[in-house]
């Protein structure tokens, strides 16, 4: 699992000091929730059933 989306708003953060409002801390969840669900679902898919 990619997890660039959420060190990229952590990076922005710390470095540019861009505010950690609400709306950022809610995007990175869906983002990093997303990239969850795209990556089980594709190992459970291509897992051999028995």
């Amino acid at each position: 699992m990619t997890v660039n989306p959420f060190v990229s708003g952590l990076l922005a953060a710390v470095m540019l000091h861009e505010p950690v409002t609400l709306q950022l801390a809610a995007g990175l969840v869906a983002v990093c929730v997303g990239l969850w669900i795209a990556t089980t679902e594709a190992a459970t898919k291509s897992a051999p059933k028995a």
